[in-house]
Protein backbone atom coordinates (compact mmCIF):
# COMPACT_ATOMS: atom_id res chain seq x y z
CA UNK A 1 0.00 0.00 0.00
CA UNK A 2 2.52 1.92 0.41
CA UNK A 3 4.40 1.61 -3.03
CA UNK A 4 0.33 2.68 -4.23
CA UNK A 5 0.66 6.06 -2.31
CA UNK A 6 4.01 6.60 -2.97
CA UNK A 7 3.50 6.59 -6.60
CA UNK A 8 0.77 8.81 -6.36
CA UNK A 9 2.80 11.15 -4.00
CA UNK A 10 5.41 10.92 -7.40
CA UNK A 11 2.85 11.85 -9.58
CA UNK A 12 0.77 14.50 -7.43
CA UNK A 13 1.84 16.83 -4.61
CA UNK A 14 0.69 15.06 -1.75
CA UNK A 15 0.18 16.65 2.04
CA UNK A 16 0.30 14.40 4.78
CA UNK A 17 -3.10 14.87 5.48
CA UNK A 18 -3.94 13.94 2.14
CA UNK A 19 -1.29 10.71 2.33
CA UNK A 20 -3.60 9.53 5.31
CA UNK A 21 -6.38 9.98 3.04
CA UNK A 22 -4.95 8.09 0.43
CA UNK A 23 -3.76 5.16 2.58
CA UNK A 24 -7.39 4.76 4.22
CA UNK A 25 -8.79 4.84 0.48
CA UNK A 26 -6.20 2.31 -0.92
CA UNK A 27 -6.88 -0.21 2.34
CA UNK A 28 -10.51 -0.17 1.54
CA UNK A 29 -9.90 -0.89 -2.30
CA UNK A 30 -7.24 -3.58 -1.11
CA UNK A 31 -9.96 -4.89 0.80
CA UNK A 32 -12.66 -5.21 -1.37
CA UNK A 33 -10.25 -6.56 -4.25
CA UNK A 34 -9.02 -9.13 -2.16
CA UNK A 35 -13.44 -9.70 -1.11
CA UNK A 36 -13.69 -10.08 -4.69
CA UNK A 37 -10.93 -12.36 -5.62
CA UNK A 38 -12.47 -14.84 -2.44
CA UNK A 39 -15.89 -14.81 -3.82
CA UNK A 40 -14.66 -15.50 -6.98
CA UNK A 41 -12.90 -18.68 -6.05
CA UNK A 42 -15.17 -19.92 -3.97
CA UNK A 43 -18.39 -19.66 -6.23
CA UNK A 44 -15.42 -21.46 -8.85
CA UNK A 45 -14.59 -24.30 -6.75
CA UNK A 46 -18.41 -24.93 -4.57
CA UNK A 47 -21.14 -23.31 -7.35
CA UNK A 48 -24.01 -22.63 -5.36
CA UNK A 49 -26.78 -22.92 -8.07
CA UNK A 50 -27.14 -23.45 -12.06
CA UNK A 51 -27.08 -20.82 -14.50
CA UNK A 52 -28.87 -21.22 -17.74
CA UNK A 53 -28.92 -20.07 -21.33
CA UNK A 54 -31.41 -19.63 -23.53
CA UNK A 55 -30.69 -19.11 -27.24
CA UNK A 56 -34.22 -16.89 -28.48
CA UNK A 57 -32.30 -16.56 -31.86
CA UNK A 58 -29.10 -15.69 -34.27
CA UNK A 59 -28.63 -12.25 -32.19
CA UNK A 60 -30.67 -12.49 -28.75
CA UNK A 61 -30.52 -15.02 -25.74
CA UNK A 62 -31.53 -15.03 -21.93
CA UNK A 63 -29.66 -15.94 -19.26
CA UNK A 64 -30.68 -16.69 -15.47
CA UNK A 65 -29.39 -18.54 -12.55
CA UNK A 66 -31.17 -20.55 -10.39
CA UNK A 67 -30.40 -22.66 -6.87
CA UNK A 68 -31.96 -26.04 -8.01
CA UNK A 69 -31.76 -28.00 -11.59
CA UNK A 70 -35.08 -28.09 -11.74
CA UNK A 71 -35.69 -24.50 -11.33
CA UNK A 72 -33.09 -23.63 -14.12
CA UNK A 73 -34.86 -26.08 -16.35
CA UNK A 74 -38.48 -24.73 -15.19
CA UNK A 75 -37.21 -20.81 -15.88
CA UNK A 76 -35.60 -21.53 -19.25
CA UNK A 77 -38.70 -23.68 -20.64
CA UNK A 78 -40.54 -20.39 -19.17
CA UNK A 79 -38.43 -17.55 -21.19
CA UNK A 80 -38.62 -19.86 -24.41
CA UNK A 81 -42.60 -20.22 -24.20
CA UNK A 82 -42.45 -16.30 -23.44
CA UNK A 83 -40.41 -15.63 -26.72
CA UNK A 84 -42.18 -17.94 -28.99
CA UNK A 85 -45.51 -16.34 -27.69
CA UNK A 86 -44.30 -12.48 -28.35
CA UNK A 87 -42.56 -14.56 -31.88
CA UNK A 88 -46.25 -15.97 -32.77
CA UNK A 89 -47.96 -12.47 -31.50
CA UNK A 90 -45.56 -10.55 -33.86
CA UNK A 91 -46.85 -12.72 -37.01
CA UNK A 92 -50.01 -12.21 -36.28
CA UNK A 93 -50.08 -8.45 -36.09
CA UNK A 94 -48.05 -8.17 -39.36
CA UNK A 95 -50.64 -10.68 -41.16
Amino acid sequence: MDFTVRLCASIFEVKSFTKSWLTTGFMIVYVYIAGLLIQYVVQTVHPSGWKWVAHISHTKQTTGFSSSKDLAVRAAKRAIEKALAAEKKREENHC
